[in-house]
């Protein structure tokens, strides 16, 4: 079972990349460096965006289950519940559309904000836990090591859309934010391949 929904997740994370440039592509007045990614759940390509959302949670919740009915895997349980807590605040994202760009703060807006701060935060603490017990287990030749760097790409790529939400580098979120939005998936989708080939 654990290699089947470790599959199924790698596929699916796959697809919400390949959707993720779909959304650039049908969406091109918005500005890779500039606009947030959540913009493209405003407009024409709302609906696409909440199924991108979709199919991201349903690779993430793959994925959860496959560490869960991991119990060789080191603190496998925690790795399961970031993942089912980022899931959670995942679906606040979706649900509440940010604001665009050069319009009014609204509730929905702030709200959304909420969402993608504890979204991110245990995005972060799943990729985290995953660097650190992967490697004591690792059953790729020569991957060990990749781990760790793989950690601190995503590590960079955070910080730097913390540092871009502040008012002096806000003209670089847009690309700090989808620097994290592509590494993430990139990182669980190796994860869930390594999960699928044990």
């Amino acid at each position: 079972m654990i290699q089947a929904t470790s599959t199924i997740a790698a596929l699916l994370y796959g697809t919400s990349l390949c959707l993720l440039a779909l959304l650039h592509w049908k969406r091109p007045e918005l500005s890779v460096v500039r606009n947030a990614v959540s913009e493209y759940g405003t407009g024409s390509t709302a609906t696409l965006f909440r199924l991108n959302a979709t199919i991201g949670s349903i690779a993430a919740l793959l994925l959860a289950v496959g560490f869960y009915l991991s119990p060789d895997i080191a603190r496998s349980t925690s790795i399961a519940l970031f993942l089912v807590l980022m899931i959670v605040a995942r679906t606040g994202v979706s649900i509440w559309p940010t604001d665009a760009e050069g319009h009014p703060v609204t509730a929905s807006g702030r709200i959304h904000l909420l969402f993608a701060i504890v979204s991110f935060t245990f995005t972060y603490m799943a990729v985290t836990r995953i660097a650190d017990v992967l490697p004591a287990v690792d059953h790729w030749p020569g991957f060990q090591t990749s781990w760790s760097p793989f950690r601190w790409l995503v590590s960079a790529s955070l910080a730097a859309t913390v540092a871009t939400m502040l008012r002096p580098l806000r003209a670089w979120f847009g690309l700090a934010e989808r620097a994290f939005l592509i590494l993430t998936p990139l990182f669980f989708l190796t994860a869930a391949l390594w999960m699928a080939t044990r």
